[in-house]
């Protein structure tokens, strides 16, 4: 297994959202060399999430928040089951209590082999997160950002719609190999 904290510069586990944070407020030449580190650790394969096993392990808040991670098996079935949604089309993209993003990116792996790569275009495709943990939310937006996906994260309470902050991430140059920047909008 690829070692996260090396990559990210901390010996202690828990420092990793602050080190996450700190990768994806860099200027973007700084954070773009992070990520290129990254694929490059991770051999490119970004159809799973990298950070699933290592966060459930170190991160997941079980006995406060009940958290716990979706089995990769049940987001690829979650992904197909989808694809066959003919009314309400933003419901195929729509993830609650999201985590770090896996039953996400397995969506968004999956619309690239419908769309076909040489098709595929991020401004086609809009996913939204929500997110209560602030431990998974720097890996959430990190997973969007080096996929060059386009979308909403929300922040905060789902069931009481009360939100600390809002991410709307943007691939702006609306292309497949290419990174995505964010903008936070907090709620004061």
């Amino acid at each position: 297994m690829t070692d996260i904290n090396k990559i990210l510069g901390i010996t202690e586990s828990y420092r990793a959202p602050e080190a996450m944070w700190k990768i994806l407020k860099s200027e973007q030449t700084v954070r773009d060399n992070k990520f290129s580190e990254f694929l490059e650790a991770f051999e490119y394969k970004v159809s799973k999430d990298w950070f699933h096993e290592w966060f459930q392990e170190d991160h997941a808040d079980r006995s406060v928040k009940k958290q716990d991670f979706t089995p990769i098996s049940v987001g690829e079935i979650l992904a197909n089951i989808t694809n066959n949604l003919q009314e309400k089309a933003y419901l195929k993209r729509y993830d609650v209590c999201s985590g770090t993003g896996g039953l996400t990116i397995t969506k968004w792996n999956n619309d690239i082999i419908t769309k076909g790569f040489m098709n595929y275009k991020p401004s086609q495709f809009l996913y939204v997160c929500e997110e209560l943990s602030e431990r998974s939310l720097p890996f959430l937006l990190f997973n969007y950002l080096i996929r060059g996906m386009n979308g909403i994260i929300y922040h905060g309470d789902v069931l009481e719609k009360k939100y600390n902050a809002i991410y709307v991430i943007v691939n702006e140059n609306d292309d497949a190999l290419g990174f995505s920047g964010f903008v936070e909008i907090k709620n004061n």
